[in-house]
């Protein structure tokens, strides 16, 4: 990964955590089910040790939220299955090459989930294999529902 993408991703993440924190401190004190204030946050000992772990798990997220997967089959032999697959995960197509497609989230609230990280690659690398990398959520449910895809057309034949 290079360093510009990880701290990008680490700041990303370390906002995004926060906020969650937030949220939930928010609805426990709406509904009168904690003592905490804001102020806790920042002079208690859980506060602090709630802030160190927001940072440590934003150091780590960008190593195991992003990855690559390969493909049983070459790509370029099934655009139409793997375009299908990405609308049914909420993705569009943006940009199509020679050995590479790319996918972006088709709307504004996906975007903000996936932090604005939301570029999937379908590409082809130097050994011919057929790759997709990206958001691990979405490249995980990518790959299982291409295996299917495969799985049920070697099924019919």
């Amino acid at each position: 990964m290079k360093t510009e993408r990880f701290f990008i991703r680490f700041i990303k993440s370390f906002i995004y955590f926060i906020c969650w924190i937030f949220i939930i401190l928010i609805l426990m004190m709406a509904f009168n089910q904690t003592e905490m204030t804001f102020v806790d946050l920042f002079i208690t000992k859980n506060g602090l040790f709630l802030w160190g772990f927001a940072l440590v798990f934003s150091l780590v997220y960008p190593f195991y939220g992003y990855c690559r997967r390969n493909l049983n089959a070459t790509a370029t032999e099934h655009i139409e299955a793997l375009d299908n697959i990405a609308l049914r995960s909420g993705l569009k197509r943006v940009n199509t090459d020679l050995n590479s497609i790319e996918y972006r989230a088709g709307n504004i609230l996906k975007k903000i989930l996936l932090q604005f990280e939301d570029r999937v690659y379908v590409y082809t690398d130097e050994n011919g294999n057929s790759v997709i990398a990206g958001p691990r959520k979405e490249v995980v449910k990518m790959v299982f529902r291409f295996d299917t895809y495969l799985i049920s057309k070697e099924n019919n034949n």
